[in-house]
């Protein structure tokens, strides 16, 4: 099982935030976090630019999608060949399903997850999330409207 091998990866300091939310920033991505989960749609650029992070800043990231799997398996094949040749141990792994709840059952083994999608799915998963969470959502807009004679 590809999550739990991810078990045995050496543990580092964590970040602890109440409110177990972060907004989605490069910042956001410290060195040497720890195991990263992330559950988004696949989208191949998002693929690749949490994946160099990762590599760049010294995490082991899983990404969960089931959408673009050929194109991610190939960028993920290639980003960890190449670490392989640098003698670097291979940090990036691709499961082929997007089941938040087996993320939920699971999140021990991780010590953030960031999550891209729609908001309301977000605020599903986020209150059975025990660890921090990084959130970039699409598909929503949050509107503020002070005048009380404003109607939808």
């Amino acid at each position: 099982n590809l999550i739990t091998s991810f078990s045995n990866t050496p543990q580092f300091n964590m970040i602890k935030n109440d409110k177990y939310y972060l907004k989605f920033t490069t910042e956001n991505i410290i060195d040497g976090y720890g195991n990263i989960a992330v559950s988004y749609n696949g989208n191949p650029y998002i693929t690749l630019k949490l994946a160099l992070m990762a590599l760049k800043s010294h995490n082991n990231i899983v990404f969960f999608s089931q959408k673009y799997y050929g194109i991610n398996s190939i960028i993920i094949q290639s980003l960890n060949n190449a670490c392989k040749k640098l003698n670097y141990i291979e940090k990036i792994a691709l499961v082929e399903f997007n089941d938040n709840d087996k993320i939920v059952q699971n999140q021990s083994l991780f010590d953030l997850m960031i999550f891209v999608g729609d908001k309301r799915e977000f605020l599903k998963i986020k209150r059975k999330l025990n660890i921090p969470v990084i959130f970039s959502g699409y598909n929503y807009i949050d509107v503020y409207v002070e005048s009380k004679e404003f109607r939808l």
